[in-house]
């Protein structure tokens, strides 16, 4: 591992092609991230193979630039061991830095290589909690949430005891990070596990209207890059995995424009660079909730979502020649997108013999032989320009110590070893002695009960800690649960620890977090000795049995699994000697995505793929959409897997649970109710992976 080369504010920029990469370092960037083969948990098209990653290493390693290794995904327990295996094959040319979103993957990490550990988007850190949470996790850089607002980050940035950093270019997410599962619902394939089908980009109907009403802008902070370095922000970070060489190529150059400028010449520098990335291939600009909130606005649903330069649309065809009048001017291989009306596919298609004719108003009349499919009133997108002249292919470059990749000394320790030494501390936390063996069902209800609600005797009730439960039975207030949002931004903490402190001292012991961060309110009640139960909601996205037992470490007794449950992470969590701490949620409404977008709160009924979509506002400021049916686990599944667990969980409408007297009444709806879907969300009962 070579040394690491430090920076007032550092620039970072994914890449996931060799031409990227070399973009990148002839641009002037700091720190490069990439993903290597055999540490994602699915193929990506972006990852770079173990043979070329000697070339990258040494590469950045002439020319003083920071190697990143980004693994910001959840993992399976099966995949931390494969991932083990590849730092294994690269122990003698180790990054500077890994990006990790995994507190298993943390663990192992730390306590096996001196590498530094990121925490990753995934993490969404977005208070101070969760700062000082991952910082006595080893943890050495937090990576912020890109939505919150510029109090929220300025409150976290003052006392923050660790380095932070902030994505400044790129693409958005329309949820809150790691609190997206429409991809899984609707394609079963896991946004928290690299394999996004981006259910925010089609289009869907709102207020009657057909548009992208869930489609972001690209992020561009460029004008609040000196507030952020003077916020003692240590990196930038321009995404980029999927993006072209020249996206790659304008977007370092223009923020390094920036960084580099004095004072004086700032605001010249600012424009300049504004210039540069007008041409950057992207999609329309916001800055998020860190720009002027009246006229920042996130959303675009008049424009298709492709990343490109919207150049205009065509206006007549003829003997398949297309003719558009643009702004921007076509040279000879650009590559080309066309998206059909009213928000259709379209080719892609690099375009060559084109005729251009001056018009006035400094515009082009362009000219260019197009496929057949295309028609009149069709967007042309620019996505590529002409392949990037004078880079060398990665492959030309030769490291001068490429052997040690596949002649390694051998480690210390072997892979067996190490990975025994992290699991074995797991016998301390098997059993639990306060569940019988026949699992506990757990009633969660969304908005307080109404007084007929009878709770079942072998059931508890879960509801929102703001709710008042002081006019319940009391034999039901002994088993209901406190539940936690899952996101409480900065400049709401102190409020709701005030509430969480009240309630703790009128002798509620029992809780359910929504995040890790949230193991920071219960501290004082610890220090001072009270007895608590608390439980992992479902958001708290515990994949493995390391993740766990960071949770199991610091109080928390049972976890429920994610929505994004399998049968691999059934079969892994159900072993006998740590079962009972885990629940599954058997019935309920998948919270699809929680935004702060507030823009989209007006928005009313929606309808996407068929299917009825509902919100609510909550907590403040944040939107939850859900589909208006439940899923419900088969009966099949209940018997056969799902019995040995602590708890299944139900989850229902106090609008529903009025009417809900009895379990079995429940369980009536679950299995003959219309319109409910006749599996679990991500498909149980077909042994699919996620």
């Amino acid at each position: 591992m070579h040394k690491n080369f430090e920076r007032t504010i550092e620039i970072a920029v994914e890449v996931g092609k060799s031409e990227s990469l070399l973009s990148a370092i002839e641009a002037g960037a700091d720190d490069v991230v990439i993903e290597l083969e055999g540490t994602v948990p699915y193929r990506s098209a972006h990852a770079f193979s173990i043979s070329d990653y000697a070339k990258i290493f040494e590469l950045t390693h002439s020319h003083e630039i920071n190697l990143c290794l980004s693994m910001d995904w959840a993992y399976k327990d099966s995949e931390i061991r494969e991932l083990a295996k590849t730092f294994e094959k690269i122990s003698r040319y180790l990054p500077q830095r890994v990006i990790v979103a995994d507190f298993g993957v943390a663990r192992f990490i730390s306590q096996n290589y001196p590498i530094a550990i990121s925490a990753g988007s995934l993490l969404s850190a977005h208070n101070l909690a969760s700062v000082s949470f991952l910082k006595r996790q080893n943890f050495s850089r937090v990576r912020l949430n890109p939505f919150l607002t510029g109090r929220d980050l300025a409150m976290i940035a003052q006392r923050a005891n660790c380095e932070l950093s902030i994505q400044a270019h790129g693409d958005l997410c329309f949820s809150f990070r790691e609190l997206c599962y429409a991809s899984s619902f609707f394609a079963n394939r896991s946004a928290l596990r690299q394999a996004c089908q981006p259910i925010c980009r089609r289009p869907y109907m709102a207020n009657g209207k057909l548009g992208y009403w869930l489609s972001t802008r690209d992020l561009e902070l460029i004008e609040q890059l000196d507030w952020l370095r003077e916020l003692s922000i240590k990196e930038l970070l321009i995404s980029g995995f999927s993006r072209p060489a020249e996206y790659v190529y304008r977007t370092v150059k223009a923020y390094r424009m920036v960084r580099d400028a004095k004072r004086a010449e700032l605001t010249n520098a600012i424009e300049a660079a504004k210039k540069i990335l007008a041409f950057d291939l992207g999609r329309s600009k916001t800055q998020a909730l860190l720009g002027d909130l009246d006229k920042s606005y996130i959303i675009d649903p008049a424009r298709p979502p492709i990343a490109g330069l919207l150049i205009g649309k065509i206006e007549n065809i003829s003997n398949n020649t297309a003719t558009i009048t643009s702004a921007s001017k076509l040279n000879d291989g650009d590559r080309l997108k066309i998206i059909g009306q009213p928000f259709g596919k379209g080719p892609s298609f690099s375009v060559h013999n084109i005729k251009i004719k001056g018009i006035k108003e400094a515009k082009y009349l362009i000219s260019f032989k197009a496929p057949k499919t295309v028609n009149v009133g069709d967007f042309v997108f620019k996505i590529s320009l002409r392949p990037v002249e004078n880079l060398k292919e990665l492959s030309a470059i030769a490291p001068n110590n490429a052997e040690v990749l596949s002649k390694n000394d051998k480690p210390e320790r072997s892979l067996e070893e190490k990975l025994e030494i992290i699991y074995s501390t797991l016998e301390q936390f098997t059993g639990s002695g306060d569940v019988s063996k026949k699992p506990l069902y757990r009633i969660e209800i969304w908005g307080k009960p109404k007084p007929q609600v009878r709770i079942p005797p072998n059931a508890e009730l879960v509801v929102d800690f703001r709710e008042d439960i002081d006019d319940l039975n009391e034999n039901v207030r002994r088993r209901t649960i406190l539940s936690l949002p899952a996101v409480i931004v900065e400049s709401e903490w102190q409020s709701f620890q005030k509430r969480v402190e009240a309630l703790l001292l009128k002798g509620h012991r029992r809780w359910q977090i929504g995040h890790f961060s949230q193991l920071e309110i219960f501290k004082m009640a610890k220090e001072r000795g009270d007895k608590l139960f608390l439980t992992c909601g479902s958001t708290c996205n515990v994949f493995n049995l390391l993740c766990a037992q960071t949770m199991w470490s610091h109080g928390v007794q049972f976890i429920n699994l994610p929505y994004e449950t399998d049968c691999e992470l059934i079969k892994n969590f159900s072993d006998e000697r740590w079962v009972k701490r885990f629940g599954v949620t058997i019935y309920g409404f998948v919270p699809l995505m929680t935004s702060r977008v507030a823009a989209f709160e007006n928005a009313s009924p929606f309808s996407l793929l068929g299917r009825e979509w509902s919100f609510k506002v909550f907590p403040k400021n944040f939107t939850i959409i859900r589909p208006r049916e439940p899923f419900c686990a088969p009966p099949s599944l209940l018997k056969e897997k799902l019995s040995s667990f602590a708890f299944l969980q139900i989850q229902v409408d106090s609008t529903v649970a009025a009417h809900l007297n009895e379990l079995q009444t429940i369980f009536r709806l679950v299995r003959k109710a219309k319109g409910i879907r006749k599996a679990s969300p991500f498909n149980l009962a077909k042994n699919r992976r996620i």
